[in-house]
């Protein structure tokens, strides 16, 4: 395994190593050679109570298919409750397979780091690809599991044992029986079981514990005692060999294995010279601990001599590296010393341990031994030296969660540290009540104090929620010049490039797109000083989307691209950072006409978007092309679905820009479906003609909602066209351009001016002159736009084939496709039957179940059973309710079922 960086090497000593196992230990030769017969299956599941020696067992086999005459590599991973976070079990996981040979490439440096991927999916697919690529078996042990067992790890280690049983051997040792479906696994064949009845000493193995020379009957009274426990029996040697006990005194002892461990363990630790006592009882505390920590936190300089004088005592004292430097308390001895602590001596161990082990970076335990020694102050000094509300972005959303909780409610409410942090963490969560509520109590809690690190960081978090819950109408309060944010926030660059982010958000979403690409520019430059690729990324797409905005869409492309490339060398080829710059490329792929290789990366960014976080523009870019695509696709129920999800995405998140577009996309589907009616009315119920801004960003304070403009307009023209009013259309398509004209927003201008065109063409019903469809179309065809062309549809097919002669190449391919859509138009996905589509038919058109019969030649009988199961695949119970459901979801036309005559 490389090395690993010395700063935090202790947080996995000990984890990636089985104990070394000793010359007294019972060799289980009789269960490993039975264990052998079971090595082709996927799990060996290995399941007691304490101290049955699974830890044991799992090193004796680790140490047998090592010494195969092939050996097969092993990698071991001890569990305990921190490794419960997916991103730290996958850490060690990578890192315990690296050691068995298996080549990380890059995942091993961010492994290393305990900075892989927020997503956990993305990590583990890239072990699966790692473990494909290695193309050897390899047997993974599990040491206590139940340590970190949650629904996250189980997830994982379920997918490792479906996907990767080609090349990987699962040994689990817990306590408890993980919450698996064991019996279908069972039945599959993938699973051997081992349970405590497997792991009971016999006679004979005790007696290698307590030693052959013991009197046979006293070996069968601690053999029935303890229940060929292999803890308490190494407990009765240690007692024994001191001169303290008899085999009368063990006569009286209970026969329950808890009570015997406890009365032993109590004999010995009470038969110890009191340094050593003294000594077992203040590292008790500590998790996992040296000379070093131990002397730290003990306040003296002998724990090392203590250790070497403690050394017979392993099977209590156990050692977790080779070089026995490292060691640990049997789980059953912690938690019997523990209590026996004084408790101010336990404050001072606990305050003295925790800047040690800031210093090594394992902020949770920090903080943790901070607050068991009721030593807030010190709680919250280690979290602003861990870096405070920056911990999210570095160590993700899971990872501060663990951290908060370990406070109380009254710290948590009153800390402006941690106030700050919540803001944040809420605010990616999606959470606007509690984001603001926690930001405004910091507001509070920090003006009372005279702290400049804290304003400044209540500054850059306050901007960061609002981005997220897009509130940027106020523009003045988001600066996009850098004299504006050095004199905000002097000497924090990465407190500077983050306003100038916000500023840049705020520029795009009002139309101020110059001012946008100045921000990011900017940002970028203080991002790269600090050296924050994530905070680069950001950039990158804020500049690319404004030059798109306004027509550059090369230099869109080259930075969308360049932003790919970055995430990709820096955090992997399945990062979240890289599925959110995929939702931009997907975008341009859409643009381009390359429809089937936009589904991939759309497909990645949604997972993101819910997984992780986003803001408008990301959400709003991929919640469009998902429905135009699907409706292509699939047809209107499926694009519908699309908008729906979007709908609810903009409730929960308090998005109220995105709930306007949705209802604009939502009229702009209808219209093209032909449902006018609704279509109609659900414009009418959002107002759309009276909310479509029309004032220029140049003239108006607050700036153009550009986006809800081009969508509005695009919505309401094609209603009017689907209407036959062609004319008023076009001027409202005109009204709208001037103002996108006025904004230099030429993306908007060239997709408005199309459906101008289109919509020219059907109120003057002939031929427009070619020299005007040569200027709408030039750019579109020069700058590769082809998938703007589609959107429109077979509608613009007339246009390119009066122009076909002089058509580059893409126009050329853009004829042939538009002919064979217009051959062979999308079919809407349904699930009835042929004879219930024809009875939903008939009911939407108004007819009673007699005519309904008669028109189909069936009895009244047979229509109401094939109504029944109209109702219940509609989830409604009446007729009226079928009828509208099939029209929202455009199972049925109005206007084709009103055209039809009634036959009754």
């Amino acid at each position: 395994m490389s090395e690993m960086p010395s700063s935090s090497a202790w947080m996995w000593v000990g984890k990636l190593a089985p104990p070394q196992i000793q010359l007294d230990t019972v060799r289980r030769a009789a269960l490993l050679g039975r264990l052998q017969g079971y090595r082709h299956m996927s799990l060996a599941l290995v399941t007691s109570p304490p101290g049955f020696g699974k830890t044991t067992l799992l090193a004796q086999w680790r140490e047998a298919l090592q010494s195969l005459a092939q050996p097969i590599p092993v990698a071991w991973l001890s569990l305990d409750e921190a490794d419960s976070d997916p991103g730290r079990f996958l850490a060690y996981v990578l890192l315990a397979l690296e050691g068995a040979g298996v080549d990380l490439q890059g995942l091993s440096q961010r492994a290393h780091a305990q900075a892989l991927d927020a997503n956990p999916e993305r990590t583990l697919m890239a072990l699966l690809q790692a473990l494909q690529r290695a193309g050897v078996r390899i047997t993974l042990m599990l040491d206590d599991y139940h340590r970190a067992e949650c629904p996250a790890i189980d997830g994982i280690v379920l997918t490792l044992l479906e996907r990767a049983s080609a090349w990987l051997q699962l040994i689990v040792a817990t306590r408890t029986r993980p919450h698996w479906p064991l019996a279908t696994l069972k039945a599959r064949g993938l699973v051997h079981q081992v349970d405590a009845n497997d792991l009971i000493l016999s006679l004979s193995e005790a007696s290698q514990i307590l030693g052959e020379g013991m009197d046979r009957t006293d070996l069968a009274i601690v053999h029935s005692r303890t229940e060929g426990w292999a803890v308490a029996i190494q407990l009765a040697r240690l007692w024994l060999s001191r001169g303290s006990g008899s085999s009368h005194g063990l006569k009286s002892f209970s026969g329950r294995v808890q009570e015997v461990a406890e009365y032993l363990a109590e004999q010995i630790v009470e038969n110890l010279p009191a340094d050593c006592r003294e000594f077992l009882l203040e590292t008790s505390l500590l998790e996992r601990f040296n000379a070093e920590l131990a002397d730290v936190a003990r306040g003296r300089k002998d724990s090392a001599e203590l250790l070497a004088r403690l050394a017979p005592y392993e099977a209590l004292l156990v050692p977790l590296d080779a070089g026995r430097s490292w060691f640990r308390y049997h789980l059953m001895l912690a938690d019997f010393l523990r209590p026996r602590l004084d408790a101010r001596r336990a404050e001072q161990i606990h305050r003295a341990a925790a800047p040690w082990l800031a210093k090594q970076a394992d902020w949770v335990l920090a903080v943790s031994h901070a607050l068991q020694a009721h030593d807030t102050e010190l709680a919250i000094a280690l979290v602003h030296e861990a870096g405070g509300w920056e911990l999210v972005l570095r160590k993700g959303i899971q990872y501060t969660q663990g951290l908060l909780q370990q406070f109380d409610d009254l710290a948590r409410r009153s800390e402006p540290e941690l106030l700050l942090m919540q803001a944040y963490l809420h605010a990616k969560l999606g959470d606007e009540a509690l984001a603001m509520e926690l930001l405004r109590l910091s507001e509070i809690v920090i003006q009372a104090q005279d702290a400049a690190q804290l304003k400044r960081d209540l500054v850059v978090i306050s901007a960061l929620v609002h981005v997220y819950f897009d509130q940027l109408d106020d523009l003045e309060r988001w600066p996009t010049q850098s004299a504006d944010v050095n004199q905000r926030l002097p000497d924090d660059p990465l407190g500077q490039a983050t306003l100038l982010c916000v500023g840049a958000v705020a520029a795009l979403a009002w139309g101020r797109m110059e001012q946008a690409m100045l921000a990011a520019q900017a940002a970028r430059t203080r991002m790269r000083l600090v050296g924050s690729t994530l905070g680069e990324n950001y950039c990158l797409i804020h500049w690319a989307q404004a030059l798109s905005a306004t027509g550059q869409i090369l230099l869109s492309r080259q930075k969308i691209d360049e932003a790919l490339a970055l995430a990709d060398a820096n955090f992997g080829t399945d990062s979240s950072l890289k599925a959110l710059v995929g939702c931009i490329k997907a975008q341009h792929l859409y643009w381009q006409g390359q429809w089937t290789e936009v589904l991939p990366w759309l497909s990645a960014g949604q997972e993101t978007l819910e997984r992780v976080d986003g803001w408008l523009d990301i959400f709003a870019t991929t919640a469009e092309i998902s429905w135009r695509i699907a409706l292509r696709q699939e047809g209107l129920q499926a694009a519908l679905s699309m908008l729906d999800q979007s709908a609810q995405l903009a409730r929960r998140r308090s998005l109220a820009r995105l709930s306007r577009l949705v209802q604009a996309w939502r009229v702009d589907l209808l219209a093209q479906c032909g449902l006018l009616t609704q279509a109609q009315q659900e414009a009418s119920a959002a107002q759309l003609e009276t909310q479509l801004p029309m004032a220029s960003p140049i003239t108006s304070a607050q700036g153009l909602d550009w986006r809800f403009l081009e969508a509005g307009t695009l919505a309401l023209a094609k209603l009017q066209m689907a209407a036959g009013a062609a004319q008023p259309a076009q001027v409202r398509i005109e009204r709208a351009l001037r103002v996108l004209e006025a904004s230099g927003l030429q993306l908007p201008v060239w997709r408005l001016r199309l459906l101008g065109l289109l919509a020219k063409r059907r109120a003057q019903e002939g031929e427009i002159a070619s020299a005007e469809i040569q200027a709408a179309l030039a750019p579109l065809l020069q700058w590769g736009l082809g998938g703007l062309l589609l959107e429109a549809g077979p509608g613009v097919l007339p246009l390119l084939q009066q122009l076909e002669g002089g058509l580059p190449p893409l126009g050329q391919a853009l004829i042939t496709q538009l002919r064979g859509w217009q051959a062979h138009p999308p079919k809407r996905r349904t699930h009835f039957s042929a004879k219930e589509e024809q009875v939903l038919e008939l009911l939407v058109a108004g007819q009673a179940n007699k005519a309904i019969a008669r028109a189909m030649d069936i009895s009244e009988n047979t229509v109401k059973f094939h109504l029944k199961q109209i109702f219940q695949k509609l989830n409604v119970d009446s007729r009226t309710a079928a009828i509208a459901a099939a029209l929202q979801q455009g199972f049925a036309s109005p206007a084709a079922m009103l055209a039809r005559p009634r036959l009754d």
